[in-house]
């Protein structure tokens, strides 16, 4: 029996749009030092987050999915040692190709280091044994909006 070991790239280019205060934030301090203050987070917080994933830096920019993520600061450094994440993105109807698709990430966003270089675990639907990892460099920001653009780099 032949296989075929080609592998098959991928490279997809969209941006998070987060929004760190109330009314409106998609990201908050749930557990831990600074509970509900993103400001005073400190090693033990666990942050949640919910973001639109657009196709620029603008916000009113098409929406391509939705993030999920968990993260945790991990080190006794706080903030500046990094927040260890893990993250879900789920592309939407807007993005016919990848519809209910989703990859996932896991990675340390440490402020001294960017671009965050992410690992990708994998995916579902179009996704499915998806590898590779992402660059993830902040972009413009306008406050109160805070734009991270992701350059993913998958193999099949």
């Amino acid at each position: 029996m032949l296989c075929d070991l080609a592998a098959k790239s991928l490279n997809l280019t969209f941006y998070s749009h987060e929004i760190r205060s109330p009314p409106n934030a998609t990201v908050l301090s749930a557990v831990g030092t600074g509970a509900g203050n993103l400001s005073a987070a400190g090693w033990g917080t666990f942050i949640m987050a919910d973001n639109p994933e657009r196709v620029s830096e603008v916000p009113s920019s098409k929406q391509i999915g939705r993030s999920t993520s968990l993260g945790a600061l991990t080190s006794s450094q706080g903030s500046g040692g990094g927040i260890f994440s893990i993250s879900k993105i789920t592309f939407n109807e807007a993005w016919a190709k990848y519809n209910k698709s989703t990859i996932t990430f896991t990675g340390t966003f440490a402020l001294p280091n960017r671009p965050y270089e992410i690992i990708v675990l994998g995916g579902t639907g179009y996704f499915r044994d998806a590898r590779g990892f992402a660059l993830a460099p902040p972009g413009l920001t306008t406050l109160p909006v805070y734009t991270t653009k992701w350059e993913v780099f998958l193999t099949k």
